[in-house]
């Protein structure tokens, strides 16, 4: 729950601190993300699905068996 909670306030900081930088960006600078300021998602990579080997496929089947 403090874990949520932080990033309540993160996600407002966040984007008050992109509506600062975009305002007072030059001409020639894109806009920036407001992601680019979270700091916990940095370095994190999302998990990968693991493929199906026929081994699985056959558990499955036994589980689930088709109609």
């Amino acid at each position: 729950m403090a874990e949520a909670a932080d990033r309540a306030r993160w996600n407002r900081t966040q984007a008050v601190l992109a509506q600062i930088y975009n305002a007072n960006r030059g001409k020639d600078d894109p806009p920036i993300d407001p992601m680019k300021f979270f700091p916990w998602d940095k370095g994190r990579s999302k998990p990968k699905a693991r493929r199906i080997t026929p081994a699985d496929d056959k558990m499955l089947t036994k589980l689930f068996p088709p109609k």
